[in-house]
């Protein structure tokens, strides 16, 4: 009965963590979208995201930190087109990208695509 009863509360504390890490990726993927429309408005371009999927997300260890406000690494897969405004020529957009944010899960800064 006391197995029965731990296996029962066990599998209860899983099943809150799994809900609590799925609550914080929502989150920080709906900060990541807003910091989206805010970049547009300021480099004056226009995304249409089609498909958007917060992948996963990992609290960065104090050593490997690039900034000291980083605390988290947000992976983001976007599928969709951006262009300049006023502009003809679109780009697409089919990659997974790192996102990085602080202890209040804002968005501080995204990877940006850098062909050698």
């Amino acid at each position: 009965m006391k197995k029965y009863i731990f296996f029962l509360l066990f599998s209860i504390g899983l099943t809150s963590c799994n809900l609590s890490y799925q609550n914080n990726l929502e989150k920080m993927g709906d900060a990541v979208r807003q910091h989206m429309r805010y970049r547009d408005a300021d480099n004056g371009t226009i995304t249409k995201v089609e498909y958007f999927k917060p992948i996963s997300y990992e609290k960065i260890a104090k050593e490997k930190r690039q900034k000291p406000d980083e605390a988290y690494l947000l992976r983001v897969y976007i599928q969709g087109t951006w262009s300049y405004e006023n502009s003809y020529r679109i780009y697409n957009i089919n990659d997974t990208v790192n996102c990085y944010l602080n202890e209040d899960k804002k968005v501080l800064r995204m990877d940006e695509n850098k062909e050698n």
